[in-house]
Parts: C-alpha cells; sequence; structure tokens
C-alpha cells in the first residue's frame, strides 16, 4: 500500500467512504445471486457487526470472517481470501 499514489488513495476515500450514498435498505432487494461477503476481524472502517447486518439483509447470503484481517483483506491474506472463495463456489450444487 505504501507503494499507492496518495492523490489516487485520498480520492478513493473521498468518493468511497466520505461522498457514498447510504444504500444498505437496498440489500434486501437483491435475489437469486450467490453472496458471500468476507469481512476481516480487525476492520475499523466496516466492523464485523456492521457487516453481519448488511449479510443478514441479503437473503440466502454466505459469510465469513477472517482472523487477524483488517480492511483489506484480499491484499493482506489473498491466499486466504481466495481459499474461502474456492471453499464457497465448490460447495455450490453443480447445475445440470
Amino acid at each position: 500500500m505504501l507503494r499507492d499514489d496518495p492523490k489516487s488513495v485520498a480520492w478513493a476515500l473521498r468518493s468511497i467512504l466520505i461522498g457514498r450514498k447510504d444504500e444498505h435498505r437496498r440489500l434486501n432487494t437483491i435475489r437469486d445471486v450467490l453472496i458471500l461477503v468476507i469481512a476481516g476481524e480487525e476492520d475499523s472502517q466496516f466492523p464485523v457487526h456492521v457487516v453481519r447486518k448488511m449479510v443478514d439483509a441479503i437473503p440466502g447470503s454466505a459469510f465469513r470472517i477472517l482472523q487477524h484481517i483488517a480492511h483489506l483483506a484480499a491484499r493482506e491474506n489473498p491466499a486466504e481470501v481466495n481459499a474461502e472463495i474456492d471453499a464457497f463456489l465448490n460447495a455450490l450444487p453443480i447445475a445440470g
């Protein structure tokens, strides 16, 4: 992360965190889509209890909490994130 352009990071923070509209009320409109939500137990921007509320609002979604991981799970531990995604996909019934 230290190699990222500070201007780019500032833009992302402003547009993603500060300027983002609250769309939580729309989560329960998601239907017939397989959803896996992965949260880091040490994420201070989106704590587990907040993410759990999002997951609970999406019918049929799956939720995984990664230990010793903060906000950027895929960057902090890509192998663990990929393992969770693989496990989620491998548990799906085979269409046919």
